[in-house]
């Protein structure tokens, strides 16, 4: 049964530094994207942001040229001091998704981000606009008391119980420093892990 406690207002738990990490639960993930497959954009972005583990800045600051549709090739540009990284091994469906969204994207001719702005000419979606998004979808879905980044979260998660090292997960992660990963390497042993995690990275 997907989770609907309530919650305190206020940030969730997970997304500040020394509190518990929340991450989404493949039933509560599932229920997500049910509702978010219905528009090309939220599905794109959501996935985005689970695959790579981005924060809400990172994706709402992606340009259409990070992407090389060619060379099949993501170039994400970390902030906080992060790394930025190059991914080559990407899903197939997450092209597709691309290629759908593209279609009926709706922005001036020289905008360069993937997620325009809906006001300004050569501006990209805010940061806030991606959560705000997120809560909707949440809210449709019947999920409460989870932040856009607790998506992140999900990854890391996930990424240890591929059994990657902190050091590993920093990286895909696009951390300069491997200290705040082992809170996911310590998630391994955690007792609501569901075995499908393990096969392989999925998109919704």
């Amino acid at each position: 049964m997907v989770n609907t406690e309530k919650r305190a207002r206020g940030r969730p738990p997970g997304t500040t530094k020394g509190s518990q990490v929340r991450y989404l639960t493949e039933q509560e993930l599932s229920a997500f994207f049910k509702i978010a497959k219905r528009s090309k954009r939220d599905s794109l972005l959501f996935n985005l942001i689970l695959f790579f583990g981005l924060r809400s800045r990172e994706a709402a600051e992606l340009k259409l040229s990070d992407f090389n549709l060619q060379d099949l090739k993501v170039t994400i540009a970390a902030v906080k001091n992060g790394l930025t990284r190059e991914y080559l091994e990407v899903p197939d469906e997450i092209w597709r998704k691309l290629r759908e969204y593209l279609k009926i994207r709706k922005a001036h001719p020289m905008n360069p981000y993937l997620f325009p702005s809906r006001h300004l000419t050569r501006g990209h979606m805010t940061p806030i606009g991606v959560q705000a998004s997120f809560k909707r979808v949440c809210r449709k879905a019947g999920l409460v008391g989870h932040s856009v980044h607790d998506l992140r979260h999900t990854k890391g998660r996930e990424l240890a119980m591929l059994n990657y090292s902190a050091y590993k997960i920093a990286r895909f992660l696009r951390q300069r420093d491997s200290t705040s990963a082992n809170k996911y390497v310590d998630l391994r042993e955690d007792k609501e892990t569901d075995a499908t995690i393990c096969s392989k990275a999925r998109v919704y």
